[in-house]
């Protein structure tokens, strides 16, 4: 019986050691398990990267390929309209072979009408600027010339035509300023000094002339 009691203990410690053998694999496991999640969450992480990466790639590609569809776009329907402007310059100039000044003066005329129709539909308008005080702002000036019979700064001849377009400065109208007559009252909206510059940029162009 002593021996009996003896082996029990003993037989029950081996199993123990058995069972603790048995259950080191599946911790084993269980913490390899819990090392890999993180690698295996940053590629996840790295191939959704990827797909957005391309995906944004793609979507600019595209952006810019209708960008230029557009541009391409609404500049032949500018163009398509000053055909018909050209055709006009065309015929004139064929006539005037045929025809007299006057008649080649109106033919002119009425061309010049079109293509300032055309404009017009497109936002393009013409700055008044003859018999105006020179704004800086809208005008550009060539040189200054003496008339005593118009006020000091008065915008006496217009050498190119000025435009905006939707109320913005497409390109300044040069002109040529008067000079020699009375002092022009200068608009206060121009500065808040009463002063807005313009008289020392149309003696500068008058210095350059």
């Amino acid at each position: 019986m002593a021996s009996e009691d003896v082996k029990q203990p003993e037989e029950e410690r081996i199993e123990e050691a058995a069972e603790e053998q048995a259950e080191e694999p599946v911790q084993e496991s269980a913490a390899s398990s819990e090392f890999g999640r993180p690698e295996q969450e940053r590629d996840e992480l790295r191939e959704m990267l990827q797909r957005q990466v391309a995906e944004f790639q793609n979507y600019k590609k595209r952006i810019d390929r209708d960008h230029v569809r557009l541009r391409d776009q609404i500049t032949m329907d500018v163009l398509r309209e000053f055909l018909p402007v050209m055709d006009d310059f065309d015929r004139a100039l064929a006539a005037a072979e045929h025809t007299d000044l006057a008649g080649m003066r109106e033919g002119l005329s009425m061309i010049a009408a079109a293509l300032a129709h055309v404009l017009a539909n497109h936002g393009v308008e013409e700055i008044c600027a003859l018999g105006e005080l020179f704004d800086h702002r809208l005008h550009d000036a060539l040189t200054q010339l003496p008339d005593p019979g118009l006020p000091e700064g008065t915008i006496k001849e217009v050498f190119c035509k000025g435009y905006r377009l939707h109320g913005k400065l497409l390109r300044p109208s040069q002109v040529i300023v008067a000079s020699g007559g009375p002092r022009a009252e200068i608009p206060a909206s121009f500065d808040d000094n009463g002063d807005n510059g313009d008289q020392a940029k149309v003696d500068e162009a008058a210095s350059d002339a």
